[in-house]
């Protein structure tokens, strides 16, 4: 029975042998394994860590293409009002307006002009220099109408400061001459 015990025995060194062999393979399928997943994360890492800048800078541009338009828009949009402020009457305030809109299509806010129409734009305009100049010749030329030149001028240019400065008489002289002479 000798013999039986040696070839049980070798028997457990073959099973031995067959397991050790067993767990050899199963930690290089396990390292494989490993490798393979720190292989995926790092694709994957790279695939959105690429893609994620690349995404941010995209909506920076299109941000900064809309934001620009926007000040543009703005931009022209208050140079129109300030030329159609400086105008000398609301007709060519309006007429100012309207010429820009057909120049320069589709670039002024929508319902603009309709705005200006109806907005009272006399209330706002200032009168210059060549302007004050005619109405001292005005005054000169004409004495006796004062207060209604004067008056005239108040309800064209309101806003004007030195004009509410002059005392104006509410009847003029010359409608009071005419009232007493019938």
């Amino acid at each position: 029975m000798p013999g039986s015990t040696d070839s049980g025995t070798k028997m457990t060194e073959f099973q031995r042998e067959q397991l050790s062999l067993e767990r050899e393979k199963l930690k290089l399928e396990e390292t494989r394994l490993r490798l393979e997943q720190q292989a995926h994360t790092w694709k994957h890492a790279w695939i959105t860590g690429s893609w994620i800048p690349i995404l941010v800078a995209l909506f920076t541009i299109i941000y900064g293409v809309w934001s620009l338009q926007q000040t543009a828009t703005a931009q022209f949009s208050a140079k129109v009002i300030e030329l159609s402020m400086s105008a000398k009457s609301p007709d060519e305030a309006l007429a100012r307006a309207q010429a820009i809109a057909e120049m320069v299509p589709g670039m002024l806010p929508q319902g603009m002009i309709t705005r200006l129409k109806k907005a009272d734009v006399r209330q706002f305009m200032r009168a210059d220099d060549s302007v004050k100049l005619d109405l001292l010749r005005m005054l000169q030329e004409h004495p006796t109408e004062r207060d209604q030149i004067l008056g005239d001028w108040k309800t064209v240019f309101p806003k004007d400061p030195w004009i509410l400065q002059i005392s104006i008489d509410p009847e003029p002289k010359s409608q009071a001459v005419k009232a007493r002479s019938h």
